[in-house]
């Protein structure tokens, strides 16, 4: 089903440069096309073929051009998200830590009147980085980090 997409997309953006390629997101549609490999559904499918197409015929002039694959890259990964419990790598610790943050902040400003508020936002981010490595490291084993 999803077979040789990662490597129409390596032929397709090996012309790019590094920021290109960083801007859209290249390496993270390779790792997550093989990802898919070992699911299937259709409308994902048709989601990787669309992207595959506006790669092909991407105009790095045309700004709408651009904002509608990362729109559609953005859908994809929110379907994968939610049809397979599929996660890009690093996006379990961006969230736990920001978790860690808001909670830090509110306790440091509640313990203290608003005195706690560096250590709160410190302890937080050192919590929730813990946390969210753990949890990513758990995912990466049960094979759902692409």
């Amino acid at each position: 089903m999803f077979i040789d997409y990662d490597k129409n997309i390596k032929d397709i953006t090996s012309q790019f440069n590094e920021k290109k390629t960083k801007k859209l997101g290249i390496d993270t549609l390779i790792n997550l096309s093989i990802k898919l490999y070992e699911y299937q559904n259709k409308e994902v499918e048709d989601l990787m073929i669309q992207l595959k197409n506006s790669l092909e015929n991407l105009n790095f002039d045309d700004k709408k051009q651009q904002k509608k694959y990362l729109k559609d890259f953005a859908l994809l990964k929110q379907l994968v998200k939610s049809q397979f419990d599929l996660h890009e790598k690093g996006s379990i610790l961006t969230t736990y830590t920001a978790f860690g943050m808001m909670i830090g902040l509110s306790v440091g400003t509640g313990v203290s009147s608003g005195k706690g508020t560096g250590i709160g936002i410190s302890l937080g981010l050192v919590f929730g980085s813990a946390i969210g490595t753990q949890r990513e490291k758990q995912m990466k084993e049960e094979g759902k980090l692409y």
